[in-house]
């Protein structure tokens, strides 16, 4: 299996490929149109979760219309375009595990004094 490390690279060398420059070369309106076209289809293939789920309390389902395997398979797609927008922003995963740690800690600070 591959490492974190390992899949942020091989996501860095897709795009490459695929658009003939890295994420994280893009500058001035090259990057903003990939962030904004990046986070959109993040936000879409999240929304893909979602759909697998009976989460319309006004529609009323038996419970074995989730379908489980679909929601992984979206969260895959869902993690390429997360890693892209880690590209875009320079993040690595050191990076965004010591953001996590920080927020975490304020967050259960938060929670203790009542927040």
């Amino acid at each position: 299996m591959i490492t974190m490390e390992e899949a942020l690279e091989l996501q860095s060398r897709l795009q490459a490929e695929t658009y003939g420059k890295p994420l994280e070369e893009l500058t001035g309106e090259e990057f903003k149109d990939a962030m904004r076209t990046h986070t959109l289809a993040l936000l879409d293939e999240v929304h893909e979760v979602l759909r697998e789920t009976s989460w319309k309390p006004w529609k009323r389902g038996d419970g074995t219309d989730f379908n489980a395997k679909a929601a992984r398979e979206e969260m895959v797609d869902a993690f390429h375009f997360f890693m892209n927008v880690m590209l875009l922003l320079g993040i690595d995963w050191d990076d965004l595990l010591l953001g996590y740690e920080e927020k975490r800690a304020e967050n259960v600070a938060r929670q203790k004094r009542g927040y």
